[in-house]
């Protein structure tokens, strides 16, 4: 199982945990309104705080399953480009630290 969908089943793991249903709009009040910061590179998309909400949970869901379905293109385009002689590993200048 590739690790983007483990990560996608750990978050579904979590919600379920916490018992937060999307499709019954049901987000605790415990937890609901909590604030989220973002780290720095999130902020060029994002504000720099979020309120944790309905929305907010289904944007992270989304995003988590956007990531499950891109990394795969993203890893088949590279082994096709290497394949293809257009995209070469040993001619990145990648420092060896070993």
């Amino acid at each position: 199982m590739p690790r983007s969908h483990v990560i996608a089943k750990f978050l579904a793991l979590i919600y379920s945990y916490l018992n937060i249903s999307l499709s019954k709009n049901l987000v605790p009040d415990e937890i609901k309104g909590r604030e989220i910061r973002h780290s720095f590179l999130m902020t060029l998309f994002q504000p720099s705080t979020a309120h944790l909400n309905q929305n907010t949970l289904k944007l992270l869901k989304y995003w988590t399953w956007q990531f499950v379905a891109v990394r795969p293109v993203c890893s088949i385009l590279m082994i096709t480009l290497q394949y293809l002689a257009v995209y070469q590993l040993d001619q990145l200048d990648i420092p060896n630290h070993s």
